[in-house]
């Protein structure tokens, strides 16, 4: 099963995790680099 990064991101949201952590959680554990406007962007879906 493949899970996106948006799905990452929303369920990381889910728990409660600000934008800038998501951001550094992604970064630490895949190596991306998401603006924090995005990962705000991408919990609203």
């Amino acid at each position: 099963m493949v899970i996106s990064y948006e799905d990452k991101i929303i369920g990381l949201y889910g728990k409660g995790m600000s934008a800038r952590d998501i951001q550094d959680t992604l970064h630490e554990a895949y190596g991306v680099e998401v603006s924090p406007q995005i990962t705000g962007l991408l919990s609203l879906i």
